[in-house]
């Protein structure tokens, strides 16, 4: 996986976006 994808991940996880990405809990 390119590294862009992973920060935007981080980012995601970290504002927990509902809808695209959900923290692990």
């Amino acid at each position: 996986m390119n590294p862009r994808w992973e920060s935007l991940g981080a980012r995601l996880a970290r504002t927990g976006s509902p809808g695209l990405t959900r923290p692990r809990q």
